[in-house]
């Protein structure tokens, strides 16, 4: 993660992959990698609360979180990126 793993009021972008916009009230977006991948995310007690696959082009919709902070994780050809999810 960029910052030393510090999350702040700017999109998130861990090595070359980004969730945009975050923080978020409404839906998320990602750039940065090509291809199928399994998104997971995580409350920071470490409950599994969302998962799916999604592309580059995908938007999740995430109003249904309480706001908070998460964790997500990417997966894609044994490659694992994980960065904070800040929902408002």
């Amino acid at each position: 993660m960029k910052n030393g793993g510090t999350v702040a009021s700017e999109d998130i972008d861990v090595q070359g992959f980004m969730v945009y916009p975050n923080p978020t009230s409404g839906e998320i977006q990602f750039k940065g990698i090509s291809g199928t991948f399994k998104l997971q995310l995580f409350t920071l007690h470490g409950q599994n609360i969302y998962g799916c696959k999604v592309t580059n082009d995908s938007r999740i919709n995430v109003q249904h979180l309480s706001p908070g902070v998460y964790i997500y994780n990417i997966t894609q050809n044994d490659k694992i990126y994980a960065g904070k999810l800040v929902v408002q």
